[in-house]
């Protein structure tokens, strides 16, 4: 599990990461998104 510091420093450099490796490297990360409706508010909104 990411922290949120990870994760937004994750987004600052996802040009540099493969976004589906970046996805499945932290499914888990991405399903605890989901269950709080976060997820596609984040994708939604880039």
């Amino acid at each position: 599990m990411m922290t949120r510091e990870e994760y937004e420093a994750a987004e600052v450099k996802k040009e540099k990461i493969s976004k589906e490796m970046y996805y499945a490297k932290n499914k888990n990360f991405r399903v605890w998104l989901e269950e709080r409706g976060l997820w596609l508010d984040r994708i939604e909104s880039k």
